[in-house]
């Protein structure tokens, strides 16, 4: 992912800026596109952030060791949910879209979860705990839509 890409947003106001994700989301990304989860854990309190975070939020200690990342599975778990029946205007969704919490393996014990919807499951059929799996844009271009989807792990 040697080339950054840049943004440009038409708008009536002239605003000259330039805008970084910084170096931990940049990280973060360039790791999805190579289909990839990475987090930093915190050396105290052994909390791993996915996204990853420069200062743990439990103990205040900094993650900036390069023995602080962590490379996570693309399996986990679910720890919530929602099934969500209009879009974020609040329209009518032709079909209902679960959007889950999933707490993915390779982290520890206490991992934060990653946000993403659950496709190959029914509404009535999702479960709290249930194993998922990570679906992969068939081209990832280091950004949040590299991750497709999770689905049922076996499916």
């Amino acid at each position: 992912m040697g080339e950054k890409k840049f943004a440009r947003v038409s708008s009536f106001v002239t605003m000259a800026c330039a805008w970084s994700v910084g170096p931990f989301m940049d990280k973060f990304y360039t790791e999805l596109s190579q289909k990839r989860f990475v987090g930093t854990r915190c050396p105290k309190c052994r909390t791993t952030y996915v996204p990853p975070r420069s200062l743990c939020g439990g103990c205040w200690k900094p993650l900036t060791d390069a023995k602080a990342w962590v490379t996570l599975k693309d399996q986990g778990e679910l720890v919530n949910f929602i099934v969500a029946h209009v879009d974020a205007r609040g329209e009518a969704l032709s079909q209902p879209r679960i959007i889950g919490m999933v707490k993915l393996k390779g982290g520890g014990k206490k991992v934060t979860p990653v946000y993403g919807e659950i496709k190959g499951v029914a509404p009535d059929q999702v479960k709290i705990g249930m194993k998922l799996s990570a679906v992969w844009a068939a081209e990832p271009q280091g950004e949040v839509s590299d991750l497709s989807h999770f689905q049922p792990v076996g499916k």
